[in-house]
């Protein structure tokens, strides 16, 4: 999933970090949140197993939020 969140930070010109973090969905070591210019815009994660058994889901999953209108600030300058 990260190397989409890569493509599309390249197509719209940002640089961004990641910075470790927990949640409990997601597996310990494998979530963080993704920030540009110190604000955070999103996260990146791999589902913990148990949110896949609870879901009845039988293969690994990653996941990507990002927040449209806070990257659409940070294009603008806001």
């Amino acid at each position: 999933i990260l190397s989409i969140v890569n493509e599309l930070m390249r197509l719209l010109g940002l640089s961004y970090s990641l910075k470790r973090g927990t949640h409990p969905s997601f597996i310990s070591g494998r979530y963080a949140l993704l920030e540009v210019g110190g604000s955070a815009i999103g996260f990146v994660g791999e589902v913990h197993p148990q949110v896949l058994v609870n879901w009845g889901l039988e293969k690994p999953v990653a996941v990507a939020e990002l927040n449209l209108t806070k990257i659409l600030n940070v294009l603008k300058g806001a």
